[in-house]
């Protein structure tokens, strides 16, 4: 209805006037969402690349963790040894 109407109310000139602002209007939309979807896709390459990092620090973070674990066992070990050590040591003096 609204093109029939358009139509009938508008002059040749007006027409082809009216055209080119729908065209240069669907233009420039057009170019917003060509804008918006690269500055999107520029956040999305940002938002893997810091997962990527991130993602490599809690590996090291990990590697770190795990070994600090088996130092702290082996410290363990080594007062369990001692605490026998010196219970012996302990029972010679009596």
């Amino acid at each position: 209805n609204f093109g029939k109407n358009l139509g009938k109310d508008l002059s040749s000139s007006d027409k082809r006037d009216t055209r080119r602002e729908l065209f240069e209007e669907k233009t420039r939309i057009e170019e917003e969402s060509l804008e918006s979807s690269k500055e999107t896709l520029g956040l999305i390459l940002e938002s893997e690349r810091i997962g990527v990092k991130t993602g490599r620090e809690l590996v090291r973070q990990r590697e770190t963790l795990n070994r600090v674990e088996d130092k702290l066992e082996s410290i363990d070990g080594s007062l369990h040894e001692t605490q026998k050590h010196i219970k012996s040591m302990k029972k010679k003096e009596y």
